[in-house]
C-alpha cells in the first residue's frame, strides 16, 4: 500500500520550491486558475479553473548510508549489556541483531535512533543463544537500505546479576613471532609488530610473546607494538626500568589502570637439555576508577627442544613442570581474594596430556585467555586471543572470562 501525502500551494509565477525527502517517489499535477491575487478558489466565483496538466512522476535520489563500525559490548550483570556504536552517516535508524554464531540467523533484538542502548533480560540460554554469542548493528535509510557491521563477541556476567561489579575490561594475548624471522608475505618484523599493534586497539590488558625489550634495528619491538596499540608497556611504578627485559612483556591503557608492582621469574624446569630458558612476568595492576587490583601474569611455555619435537614426552614433561612453576608464581604474588588474569602462549594441544599447562589447575579466581595452539615459524604472527574480563568485589573466585 503507497502512502499518499496531498500538498498544494497557489504559486505567482513559474517557480516553485519545496522540501523533498530523499529516497521518495513523488507526483506533480498543475493546475491553472485565474481571478484577483487574493482571491481563492474554493468558493470564489471571481477564480476561473483551467484544465489541468497530465500528473508527472518522479524519484529524489537516495542518500549515500555509510557502513557501521563493529559495535563495543560491555557486560553490566548477569542478564544487562550495553552496546555502543559510532554515528552512521545518513543513518535514519539502527537494528541490534544477536546470533550464536558469526554466520547463523541473527534475531532482531532492538530498534533504536540512538547509538547506545542498555539491553536487560539477556538470557542467552532462554534466548537460544551460547554463552558466547554475538552482536551487530543493523544500520538503515528510511528501510530502503541497509548495511550491517561486523560482529562482535559478546557475554553477561557470571553469577548473580546483583553481585557488584568492579571493573570490566578486554584481555589479549599475542604471540608476535620472533624478530629475526619475515612472514609469509615479506614483511619485516616491524611491519609486522605495527600491524599486530594496530589489532589490539580498544584492549585493556594484553601479554605479549617473543616480543623483546632489548633494541633492534634501533627500536624495542615491545614500544613499537605499544605505540601502534596506544597502550603503555607496564614498567616500575618508580622509574622507568620495565618490569621485564624477557619476551614476555605485557602492555596496558594508562588511562584505566595503573603499576602497583610487578616483575619476572624464572619458570625453567631444570636439568632438560637443549630448552632456552623460560620466564613468567607478574604485574599488580589497580583499576583507577574502582581501585580494584588484579593480578596479571603473562609466559611463554616451552615448545620442543633441540632434540625433541613439540609433541614428544620431553617437551610434554617441560611445559608441565613450567606450569606448576607458574601455578606456584600465581601463589606468591597474589593477594587474597585478588583476580588473577594469566595470558600467554602454552604451546599447549588438544589431546595430550591431562598435565598440559590448560588443564594445570590454576588457583581459584584465576582465568586463562590463553593462545592454546602454537603457529608455525613461517605464520606472519602467532595466533592471539581476547577475552573480556569482569573483576567483582566479592569472594575469592572474582575474575571470569
Amino acid at each position: 500500500m503507497t502512502k499518499v501525502l496531498h500538498t498544494s500551494a497557489v504559486v505567482h509565477g513559474m517557480k516553485y520550491r519545496v522540501n523533498l525527502r530523499d529516497g521518495a517517489r513523488y507526483y506533480v499535477l498543475l493546475r491553472t486558475v485565474r481571478g484577483p491575487a487574493h482571491a481563492s478558489e474554493d468558493g470564489d466565483e471571481q477564480v476561473v479553473r483551467g484544465p489541468d496538466s497530465r500528473v508527472r512522476g518522479f524519484s529524489t535520489p537516495l542518500k549515500k548510508l555509510g557502513v557501521p563500525t563493529t559495535p563495543t559490548v560491555r557486560p553490566l550483570s548477569a542478564s544487562t549489556v550495553t552496546v555502543s556504536w559510532k554515528p552512521v552517516t545518513n543513518a535514519t535508524r539502527y537494528t541490534v541483531t544477536f546470533a550464536s554464531t558469526a554466520s547463523s540467523k541473527q534475531r532482531t533484538v532492538l530498534t533504536t535512533t540512538h547509538t547506545s542502548v542498555t539491553l536487560d533480560g539477556v538470557r542467552p540460554k532462554a534466548m537460544h543463544l551460547r554463552p558466547i554469542f554475538y552482536v551487530r548493528v543493523v544500520a538503515d535509510r528510511w528501510g530502503l537500505v541497509k548495511h550491517s557491521s561486523k560482529p562482535r563477541t559478546a557475554t553477561v556476567l557470571a553469577g548473580n546479576a546483583r553481585t557488584p561489579v568492579a571493573f570490566t575490561t578486554t584481555v589479549a594475548t599475542y604471540n608476535l613471532l620472533r624478530t629475526q624471522f619475515d612472514d609469509d608475505a615479506g614483511r619485516s618484523w616491524t611491519k609486522r609488530f605495527t600491524l599486530s599493534g594496530k589489532q589490539l586497539r580498544g584492549v585493556g590488558i594484553a601479554g605479549l610473546q617473543e616480543t623483546g625489550w632489548g633494541k633492534v634495528d634501533g627500536k624495542r619491538p615491545v614500544s613499537v607494538v605499544a605505540k601502534a596499540a596506544h597502550l603503555t608497556v607496564a614498567k616500575h611504578p618508580h622509574g622507568s626500568k620495565p618490569c621485564t627485559t624477557q619476551n614476555q612483556p605485557v602492555l596496558y591503557a594508562a588511562g584505566k589502570f595503573t603499576v602497583v608492582h610487578c616483575g619476572y621469574q624464572k619458570i625453567s624446569a631444570k636439568g632438560t637439555k637443549g630448552i632456552d630458558a623460560r620466564y613468567a612476568t607478574w604485574v599488580e595492576l589497580k583499576d583507577r576508577k574502582s581501585h580494584q587490583p588484579v593480578l596479571v601474569v603473562n609466559a611463554h611455555l616451552t615448545a620442543y627442544t633441540s632434540t625433541h619435537s613439540s609433541t614428544s614426552a620431553t617437551a610434554q614433561r617441560a611445559r608441565a613442570a613450567e606450569a606448576k612453576q607458574l601455578v606456584k608464581l600465581i601463589g606468591q604474588h597474589r593477594r587474597s581474594g585478588e583476580p588473577v588474569v594469566l595470558t600467554g602462549d602454552y604451546n599447549s594441544y588438544p589431546g595430550r596430556w591431562a598435565t598440559t599447562p590448560s588443564t594445570s589447575s590454576p588457583l581459584p579466581g584465576t582465568r586463562v585467555p590463553t593462545s592454546p595452539h602454537a603457529a608455525r615459524r613461517t605464520a606472519s604472527t602467532r595466533r592471539s586471543t581476547t577475552s573480556t574480563v569482569r573483576a567483582r568485589t566479592t569472594s575469592p573466585s572474582t575474575t571470569s572470562s
